[in-house]
């Protein structure tokens, strides 16, 4: 095999580089409501990578902790929670991107729909990133941490039903 051929993922490092590169496309596409179907695809798959990235990093955080507190009232409910987490994970694994169904064959874009599903992604980034930092690495969970945790999930599952409810639409019109 070639060393410059690569397969698989690509580094966190080499992640963040596209995705800042992708942010400024987005920033372009939002000022020219113009936009290329190709650069659209991308941001779908590192929005949905990024997605997958920490929950599968939220799964696994709480799979070591329930090892440790499985036979607890705690680890029943972080049992719980787990089971959730994997559903909001195959709800991400098996959305459809949004931003290419934004633009049309000619590259134009309804910019208000753009910027809405923008929102709806940074408000689901962050809640996972909370969610994350809530999940300690190998100390036991606090009952304060796993509530909040259980809250951010419901919060999730709406917020991914929303963007759905978004796309929805999106494919009606253009249908």
């Amino acid at each position: 095999m070639a060393g410059s051929e690569r397969s698989g993922p690509i580094s966190g490092k080499q992640h963040s580089l596209v995705a800042s590169r992708l942010a400024s496309e987005i920033q372009k596409t939002i000022n020219s409501g113009l936009a290329s179907m190709k650069v659209m695809k991308q941001i779908d798959e590192v929005i949905k990578s990024n997605f997958e990235r920490k929950i599968t990093g939220i799964l696994k955080k709480i799979d070591r902790l329930l090892n440790s507190n499985a036979k607890s009232k705690l680890g029943n409910r972080m049992g719980l929670l787990y089971v959730k987490i994997v559903s909001l994970q195959d709800l991400v694994k098996g959305s459809e991107g949004g931003y290419r169904l934004i633009c049309s064959p000619k590259g134009r874009v309804k910019v208000s729909v753009i910027k809405e599903l923008l929102k709806l992604d940074e408000e689901i980034a962050q809640y996972i990133n909370i969610l994350y930092e809530l999940i300690p690495q190998k100390t036991t969970v606090k009952e304060e941490n796993l509530s909040e945790a259980e809250e951010i999930v419901v919060d999730l599952f709406s917020l991914l039903n929303r963007r759905e409810n978004l796309l929805r639409k999106l494919k009606q019109t253009k249908g």
